[in-house]
């Protein structure tokens, strides 16, 4: 039976369930799958969304900060990851044990691959960084791209699209759109009376508690629509290394509310409160919440959005405004001054989760495994070759 290992830098709760399906899926078709992951960095605890598989092989890591950089040595069982028939390693420069791991299976001609992003969205695409990345991109034999942005960004380094899959990231929010259809009156109207708002015009953020989500330019923004919508409130729905920046402004705000992290049905209760989804920047998975909620988003073209702003329409399923606070508040506040089109926009975000589900990134995933492991396909140059094409 055919091995495929994925290795993770670590295992965040949302990702069990696609690895549980994808190894149930793998298994029909003959191939058995190993998921090899380490632990969260210490500032990443904080967001309470780590996970485990107990089928998967958890490994120690050791991190690396030097600066604003990060680092990370996972002590891997070589044995495995030499001996899989395919090896998928996540696309990120700063995990040291990728190097030795490609390198090998490079010299000892068995396939390896990459999945991720495609390139640092949020990054200089001129830095150096991002030119050995994009070198390193062309190394393996093939790539599990996150949505048709990365693919974008994959074959632009000269990468063959016949080699590259399309995964469409998702996570299972099928179950948050049940959970949403099953919530009743008098649940929402006892949660509004325990978090002291009102609930007639609830805007919510809906993420982890991180500088690159700039809090502060959502909070300015927030101050701008109460000043034009007069029982706006705002719900912050997260955690993480912020979370003392959060408490202080909305402290300041009686018309604020942080409840951190929420799960499961919990969290469908606390984002049914809301009319609006507002994320003025770093969005990413947050987009299919949006999705399985019918709750607009609202998020501004910062340039440091992931890959999934792909399935965000502008004036379809939500709304992207110009990178300023005046722009983004006229937008919100000209958003819930029209019920209709409102209504629009939530009824084209539920439409689109079907497009954007936890089974579609499996049978795609499934696919591009079963074609990468294809022994009659060609893989990139040896190692030797590799070094005298060096360009970076």
């Amino acid at each position: 039976m055919p091995c495929v290992v994925i290795f993770q830098r670590r295992l965040p709760s949302y990702r069990a369930p696609l690895f549980s399906e994808l190894r149930e899926q793998l298994a029909y078709r003959g191939v058995d799958l190993l998921v090899v992951y380490g632990p969260p960095e210490n500032k990443e605890r904080m967001r309470n969304d780590t996970g485990s598989l107990p089928w998967g092989i958890e490994v120690p890591a050791r991190y690396l900060r030097f600066g604003k950089i990060r680092a990370v040595w996972h002590t891997l069982p070589r044995e495995l990851f030499m001996s899989a028939d395919l090896v998928i390693l996540p696309q990120e420069n700063g995990i040291l044990a990728n190097v030795p791991v490609l390198l090998a299976r490079r010299l000892k001609r068995r396939p390896v691959a990459f999945w991720g992003h495609g390139a640092n969205f949020q990054g200089n695409p001129e830095s150096l960084s991002e030119r050995i990345k994009s070198w390193l991109s062309r190394q393996v034999d093939w790539w599990f791209a996150y949505t048709s942005l990365s693919v974008a960004r994959v074959s632009a380094t000269g990468f063959s699209t016949d080699r590259i899959t399309c995964l469409n990231n998702a996570v299972d929010d099928k179950q948050l759109a049940l959970w949403r259809e099953s919530i009743r009156a008098e649940e929402r109207a006892q949660l509004l009376s325990k978090l002291g708002l009102s609930g007639r015009c609830v805007g919510v953020f809906l993420g982890s508690l991180v500088e690159e989500k700039r809090l502060g330019f959502l909070f300015t923004a927030a101050d701008g629509i109460r000043q034009k919508i007069k029982d706006f409130e705002l719900l912050l729905i997260g955690d993480g290394v912020e979370r003392d920046f959060v408490r202080g402004e909305v402290a300041r705000r009686p018309w604020c509310c942080w409840v951190g992290a929420r799960h499961q049905g919990e969290k469908a209760l606390y984002l049914s409160l809301g009319r609006v989804l507002l994320i003025p920047c770093a969005v990413g998975l947050g987009v299919l919440d949006s999705f399985a909620m019918g709750l607009p988003m609202v998020t501004t073209n910062c340039g440091r959005h992931g890959p999934e702003i792909a399935y965000l329409v502008h004036e379809k399923n939500g709304l992207m405004t110009e990178n300023r606070i005046e722009a983004f508040v006229a937008a919100v506040v000209g958003l819930l001054n029209s019920e209709d089109r409102r209504a629009a926009m939530a009824e084209a975000c539920r439409a689109d989760l079907h497009r954007y589900t936890l089974d579609n990134m499996v049978a795609a995933y499934v696919d591009g495994i079963c074609k990468a492991l294809d022994p009659g396909r060609g893989g990139e140059p040896s190692l030797p070759a590799m070094l005298q094409t060096w360009r970076l």
